[in-house]
């Protein structure tokens, strides 16, 4: 029974992670990898379970067995564009008035999450070949595809509260997009990252910051010029999205 637990569980964070996109697009990981994964998949999931406790390994003790473990990169299901009428291409962000009429949109992204108290903002980026760094330590890995470079953006999640609050980006559903030089939107990579924003779902203790990553592919050749690029990040559910500049 424990097995099939551990199991359906694990198909539960794929499906939440993954959507229902192509499942093609799944990457290929070895026998070792994919045991390794539904056992920190299975584990994250029955650490926010209240009623489930059947001696299952807890995430501190599998850090302590576990080394790191690279994950192969996924590729990110495209979505479609949204066309008007005349056929233009719609972009998902309020503009920033002027003529057009549009209404100017001031909010931030702690506006936009909505958690009382609790700020989120980006902080930088960096670019790798990999991450996150370290050896020696469980924790999930990623390497960048050949011919691309991660762009990693850096966001701080701080908790202004006199006490701990619960923070839970997973169930928005957030989906995170960047934008370089106003070109077409990269969509961030699904992880099994402990800090990815978007499967963010933990207390924080009152008065301290955390930080939480979205991570993109992008050439080689975009990588060297990063400097000079313009970078805007979008975050957006079902009914609402902001897209800000971040550079």
């Amino acid at each position: 029974m424990k097995k099939q637990a551990v199991c359906v569980l694990a198909l539960c964070l794929v499906l939440i992670l993954g959507g229902c996109g192509d499942m093609t697009l799944v990457p290929d990981m070895t026998d070792e990898q994919m045991e390794l994964t539904s056992q920190y998949a299975a584990t994250i999931l029955l650490k926010h379970s209240k009623e489930y406790d059947d001696g299952i390994m807890s995430v501190e003790e599998m850090e302590k067995l576990m080394k790191r473990t690279i994950i192969p990169t996924a590729v990110p299901t495209p979505e479609p564009e949204k066309n008007d009428k005349d056929g233009n291409v719609q972009d998902d962000f309020i503009g920033d008035g002027g003529e057009s009429g549009v209404v100017t949109d001031n909010r931030t992204f702690s506006d936009f999450f909505g958690f009382e108290g609790v700020d989120f903002a980006v902080t930088g980026y960096e670019i790798k070949d990999s991450y996150p760094d370290g050896e020696g330590e469980f924790f999930f890995a990623m390497d960048a595809t050949p011919g691309t470079k991660l762009l990693i953006l850096h966001v701080d999640v701080k908790n202004n509260n006199p006490a701990d609050t619960y923070v839970d980006v997973l169930s928005m559903k957030v989906k995170c997009r960047i934008f370089l030089n106003d070109g077409p939107q990269i969509n961030a990579l699904t992880t099994l990252l402990s800090d990815d924003l978007k499967t963010l779902q933990d207390t924080i203790p009152a008065g301290t910051t955390i930080n939480d990553v979205v991570i993109i592919e992008i050439p080689e050749a975009d990588a060297m010029n990063i400097d000079n690029s313009k970078i805007e990040l979008m975050v957006r559910t079902n009914e609402d999205s902001l897209r800000r500049q971040i550079n």
